[in-house]
This record gives C-alpha cells, structure tokens and sequence, in this order.
C-alpha cells in the first residue's frame, strides 16, 4: 500500500513506519488476545478481530478502483512474448539484487519470529513466567524502535545494510539463544528487534 498512497520521495520512511507498526502489532497481538479471551470468551475475540480485518476492506476497495481509473487513462503498452524470461536474465544481470534476495531469505527466518523465539527461550530454556514473557517483547519492541531511527540514517541505494543487518541479525539470535541468564537475553533483544526491524526496512526500501 505504500507506494500507492505515499509520495515516492517520502516512500523510505513510509516503509520503514509500515515495518515498524507491523512489528509492534505482531508482538502487542498476543499479549491482548490472551486477556482478552480471559475476559470475554472465544466469540467476541473472534468477532472483534473480524471487525478489525473488515475496516481494510474499503480501503482495499478504493485502492483497487483507482488504480483501475488510473490503468484506462494510460495506454496499453505491448505485451512482452517472454516476459518470465527476461525478467530472469535482468535479475542475473543485476548482482546486487540476488545478494538482497538472498540475504533477506535467511534473514527473514529470523527476523520475523523473534516474538515466538523470545517466548520460547524465556518459558522453556530459562523456566520464567508470563511477566518475564512481557518484558522480554517489551525490550524487543524498544529495538525496534531504535532500528527505526537508525534506518532513517541510512542510504536505501545499496545492499550493505540489508547484509550487515542480516548477519548482525543471525549473530544476535545465536547469542539470545546461548544465554545464560534472563538478564543476558534482555541485553540482547534490544539490539536483536533493532538489526530485525532494519534488514526488512532496508531491503524494502531498496528493492
């Protein structure tokens, strides 16, 4: 939705405002849910959730008419024969791109779990309770937000952030998952969230 709502100078940031709300509602999510069923029951939970779903629904809409309005105003440009092939031969072409691709796909093993990790490594590994659970994705929440900051720094016209931060990312979980102490892990999840946040917002904004 980015690119059709937001200015393309503007579309770097938009990215990276895009990434870092998904994450804290990715992490935020569950927690609410778990109280909420608690408290209400599995009916309301579900219809509330289907109400959310539902308000995207015009907006999707409104989108897809636009864009429609928008086709028929432009010609029809011809229609190339091969386009799967050629669209193959330019990404072979283009190096930078499969380095991006690649490091994103095992980055993105990581990246996008770190909740679920950090959860498991909290409850089974260290044995602790739902608080210990809370602050964990709290911490993790607040790298986020630092990984934010720190990819409105950086230029999106190269693929050395994406690669850094997926390495950076791999390192951080290895060391999250070798930790000692709960205190260790909570030292680590914050730079973790920040290289997680800032390999998706760097290759979204460069590819």
């Amino acid at each position: 939705l980015c690119p059709a709502l937001v200015h393309s100078v503007a579309s770097a940031s938009a990215v990276v405002l895009n990434t870092l709300s998904t994450q804290h509602c990715g992490q935020a999510g569950p927690g609410i849910a778990r109280y909420a069923l608690a408290a209400t029951g599995n009916v309301s939970v579900f219809l509330i959730a289907g109400l959310c779903i539902a308000v995207f629904c015009p907006i999707l809409v409104v989108l897809a008419v636009r864009d429609a309005r928008r086709r028929r105003s432009v010609a029809a440009a011809p229609r190339a024969e091969s386009s799967i092939r050629s669209g193959l031969s330019y990404l072979r072409s283009r190096g930078d791109l499969i380095i991006v691709f690649i490091a994103v796909g095992v980055g993105g093993i990581l990246g996008p779990n770190l909740p679920t990790i950090a959860t498991l490594i909290v409850v089974d590994e260290l044995r602790l309770g739902p608080t210990d659970v809370g602050l964990a994705n709290t911490l993790l929440a607040c790298g986020t937000i630092v990984g934010v900051l720190v990819s409105n720094r950086l230029r999106a016209d190269r693929p050395r952030p994406t690669v850094v931060a997926a390495l950076l990312g791999g390192v951080s979980g290895i060391a999250c998952a070798l930790a000692p102490t709960f205190a260790v892990v909570c030292a680590l999840l914050v730079p973790a969230g920040g290289v997680a946040l800032l390999m998706v917002s760097q290759s979204s904004t460069y590819l």
